[in-house]
């Protein structure tokens, strides 16, 4: 075999595990990690607001399919738990990790949304975005889907009546 193939074999290799190693982890873990790395940019851009709102934006932008298929997979696997002991302690597994990287940033969280609003591009940037997102909600599901969409499934499923 020449030393191209190896190589080629090896990288294949490689790609199989990262994709097995990122896959293997429970959805509320790989949730964590893109809650981590919004953390991450609110800490390392609360002196820089604007190009903060801009890699905030570009992250969800890259991110977002991932993180709404592994919530809804973190729905599906608990939801699949039959016992409803297991089925409760699951989630509340879930909610604890969930919550626990927004808490541990907490701080940095705030003081990137007061950047934001004390400096008014990046204010603006941020409402721009926060308005399309809304639109686009409004747009999708309806004046009153968008709303209830707000207000949980229950509400949602009802606007649709």
């Amino acid at each position: 075999m020449s030393k191209t193939w190896r190589l080629l074999v090896l990288l294949v290799l490689v790609i199989a595990l990262i994709w097995y190693w990122r896959n293997r982890r429970a959805p509320d873990q790989r949730l964590v990690e893109h809650l981590e790395a919004i953390c991450d940019i609110a800490e390392d851009n609360a002196d820089q607001p604007r190009r903060g709102v801009d890699r905030l934006f570009d992250y969800l932008a890259d991110n977002t399919p991932a993180m709404m298929h592994d919530g809804g997979a973190l729905l599906v696997a608990i939801e699949g738990i039959a016992d409803d002991e297991r089925h409760d302690a699951r989630a509340r597994e879930a909610a604890a990790r969930l919550h626990a990287p927004v808490i541990e940033c907490a701080a940095d969280l705030q003081r990137f949304a007061q950047a934001i609003e004390a400096d008014p591009e990046a204010s603006a940037k941020f409402q721009r975005g926060v308005e399309r997102m809304s639109r686009t909600l409004s747009i999708l599901l309806g004046q009153k889907g968008a709303r209830a969409a707000a207000l949980g499934p229950a509400a949602l499923v009802h606007a649709f009546e």
